[in-house]
């Protein structure tokens, strides 16, 4: 959860680093950050799905590694499209499978004091990640 909310904000700090770096417009990244948060709330629901499919430690290291793979095409992108493809695409695929399983296998692993606390912290780092504002 921590590392997909500092993605989320590295993205929006760097814009400016990525329209010089990738040779592209200001636009051009703000569309790459919406379309990730927009796949990312497309797919939530199928991650959930996916839960009772292959159960909720499978979804979670497949989501894993699916935005692991993301997040090596993202780091290694040259422009503006391969970017779109690591980070928006397939980390926000990766990030819609992740997202659902943390917050069941807390409630299934924590009961009581223990689980408040847990899902706060986790609930701390969504809500971040869900409120996010654009230059």
């Amino acid at each position: 959860m921590f590392i997909i909310g500092l993605d989320s904000t590295f993205m929006e700090v760097a814009m400016m680093y990525l329209v010089k770096d990738l040779h592209t417009t200001l636009g051009n990244v703000q569309s790459i950050i919406a379309v990730y948060t927009l796949v990312r709330g497309c797919l939530v629901l199928f991650g959930a799905k996916m839960q009772d499919v292959i159960g909720r430690k499978r979804t979670f290291l497949t989501g894993a590694i699916i935005y692991g793979i993301g997040k090596v095409i993202a780091a290694s992108s040259l422009n503006s499209s391969t970017l779109l493809l690591g980070w928006s695409i397939i980390e926000g695929f990766g990030a819609a499978f992740m997202l659902p399983a943390t917050s069941a296998i807390i409630t299934s692993t924590y009961s009581g004091p223990r689980r408040t606390f847990a899902l706060s912290l986790t609930t701390g780092w969504k809500k971040t990640m869900l409120t996010t504002t654009y230059p």
